[in-house]
């Protein structure tokens, strides 16, 4: 299920989020797991629970990993990578023409 691809791209910084954002889900899509992060978590119907707390766990760290050390505080209690995804999507998504604008410049 896991690629053994290596990713290049910038990590969240408080300003990138839109672009770290597809970044990010293509990574997870690429190692099987973006149903965590976005709730139709795809596994096989049998899956045991260890199996599933793995792959969680490892969509989580590929989230935690991909911001810069100055983000992490962020999400560093989140224990659900769909949690983790929804914070950072309520800190960093703009809201408002203004935000917009300043995100623009």
């Amino acid at each position: 299920m896991e690629s053994s691809s290596n990713y290049s791209f910038l990590k969240l910084n408080g300003a990138n989020f839109r672009d770290w954002k597809q970044d990010v889900k293509m990574v997870l899509m690429d190692k099987g797991l973006s149903g965590f992060i976005d709730g139709t978590e795809t596994l096989a119907a049998d899956a045991t629970e260890k199996e599933k707390l793995q792959f969680s766990s490892k969509a989580l760290a590929t989230v935690f990993l991909s911001q810069e050390d100055n983000q992490k505080d962020l999400i560093g209690e989140a224990d659900d990578p769909s949690e983790a995804w929804k914070l950072l999507e309520d800190i960093s998504k703009p809201k408002s023409r203004a935000r917009i604008a300043a995100l623009r410049n």
